[in-house]
């Protein structure tokens, strides 16, 4: 049975990314900045797909901080081990994943990939077509 959050909040979106185009390695942090909402005073939820070098999480935490959020909480679906550059503990994890790149379930390689049911790991040459699915 899914539940369902009986408590008054507001849902917005923050456009962040080191990852552009067919690369399977973060670079620069781009951060769209129309789109960081109003959160002076609020209790802010950060969720996010995938902790990988923690950079992302870290950079936006410390930010919606510098906002006047009265706390900030992060959420990830996966963590990959071993990646972590910037000491971050995420509030809550779905699964720990080895460091190997995935798809699917929303998460791309060149904007491929996304639609698939699971989450997969992209074969080493990213030009064959096919993936695994990841065992957990």
């Amino acid at each position: 049975m899914c539940g369902n959050l009986d408590l008054a909040l507001r849902i917005d979106l923050i456009q962040a990314s080191s990852y552009r185009g067919p690369v399977t390695r973060p670079g620069e942090l781009h951060i769209s900045p129309e789109l960081v909402p109003d959160v002076k005073g609020r209790h802010v939820l950060l969720l996010d797909d995938i902790l990988d070098t923690g950079r992302t999480l870290h950079h936006l935490k410390a930010h919606l901080r510098t906002l006047g959020a009265a706390s900030v909480h992060v959420a990830v679906l996966l963590r990959k081990q071993g990646r972590q550059v910037v000491p971050l503990e995420p509030d809550y994890c779905g699964f720990d994943i080895p460091d190997r790149f995935v798809v699917g379930y929303g998460l791309d390689f060149n904007d491929e990939y996304r639609h698939l049911p699971f989450v997969a790991v992209l074969p080493e040459q990213h030009e064959a077509p096919g993936t695994v699915p990841l065992q957990g």
